[in-house]
């Protein structure tokens, strides 16, 4: 099975059209980190994304381990939330990375 990191724009992106469900078609489970978690569903209340994030068990919450690989990408131009995607991708050494962000992409 194919690890698949995914950015909060994407899900809420997706739930506002109603078609998060595609990324369960399309790769059976999808990885985000806590802080996306905690923007879309904790912060995100009464917003697109919100209850369909909450609901749905082919979204994996992970946490990164490896809080010095957070700092080192949240000291370049990435905010707190694209530091913990880059890092839980490369923790989990993801296939791929579902991303909106052109920096967060270029840190790829």
């Amino acid at each position: 099975m194919r690890i698949v990191v995914s950015n909060s724009s994407v899900l809420i992106s997706l739930s506002r059209v109603g078609l998060l469900n595609i990324l369960k078609q399309l790769f059976g489970k999808v990885v985000i980190p806590r802080e996306v978690f905690r923007e879309v569903v904790e912060q995100g209340k009464g917003k697109p994304g919100e209850k369909e994030v909450e609901k749905a068990d082919w979204i994996e919450v992970a946490r990164v381990t490896d809080q010095d690989l957070i700092k080192h990408y949240y000291e370049r131009p990435l905010t707190l939330e694209d530091a913990t995607i880059v890092a839980l991708a490369r923790e989990k050494n993801a296939d791929l990375v579902i991303a909106d962000d052109d920096e967060l992409r270029k840190a790829i």
